[in-house]
């Protein structure tokens, strides 16, 4: 039997020549495994599409030096995810939002603790209402779907704050779902291409998604409509 983590790593081209022929004869005589890569895939590729500009981009000396000189906090958060593989992605998920959403939930930052949890603010929130996918900006918007209640979410990466998430539409607001940090990759590529989104957010959309990931055309008409 195929793990879902042998499928998240054969998707992000993780695996030995060996064990991606492993994979790929299993889904001959296995449809819902096929399904489920095919799936990831898609993920992958929206995402990957959504960020594509960011691959030919500088470095941000600011990202720089906030992963050279991290607080103490941010570190054990890091290395919190680092402990944790794909299996706990769930768990992690809710680690996230006791943990990570609680560090950012502040008065000047872009997730605001409110009556009904944790909700975009301020510049967050302005992008989650009016940027689509390609938009350029300190706020880039990923992939745009909806979830089993029907409700538009988005998932977003801010690089001033190094900061990527999932936010979704609720009585009038944008909750936000999950929140992680994006580090530099090995040799300090600054990179938020498909796969390379923090695992908390990539799992986040892959259980709440129903459907198909929004077009440019349909993220278009659901801004129109104010994300009803």
């Amino acid at each position: 039997m195929i793990s879902k983590e042998t499928v998240l790593a054969y998707v992000d081209g993780e695996l030995s020549h060996e064990e991606a022929l492993a994979v790929e004869a299993a889904m001959t005589s296995d449809p819902a495994l096929a399904e489920e890569v095919a799936r990831h895939l898609q993920l992958r590729d929206a995402a990957g599409g959504a960020f594509a500009a960011v691959l030919t981009e500088p470095v941000p000396e600011r990202l720089l030096a906030a992963a050279r000189e991290a607080p103490s906090e941010r570190v054990a958060r890091s290395a919190l995810v680092r402990r944790f593989g794909p299996p706990h992605w769930a768990a992690m998920a809710a680690c996230l939002a006791l943990g990570v959403l609680a560090g950012y939930a502040i008065p000047s930052g872009p997730v605001v603790s409110g009556a009904g949890g944790l909700q975009a603010r301020g510049a967050l929130a302005r992008a989650l209402d009016g940027k689509l996918a390609a938009d350029e900006g300190p706020v880039r918007m990923g992939v745009s779907f909806r979830d089993a209640g029907r409700a538009y979410c988005r998932t977003f990466r801010m690089d001033r704050e190094a900061l990527a998430g999932l936010a979704c539409r609720e009585d009038g607001r944008w909750a936000v779902r999950t929140l992680a940090e994006v580090r530099p990759q090995a040799g300090g590529d600054y990179q938020m291409a498909g796969s390379a989104m923090p695992p908390a957010v990539l799992a986040a959309m892959d259980q709440m998604m129903v459907g198909d990931p929004l077009d440019r055309t349909e993220e278009t008409a659901a801004r129109a409509g104010g994300w009803k």
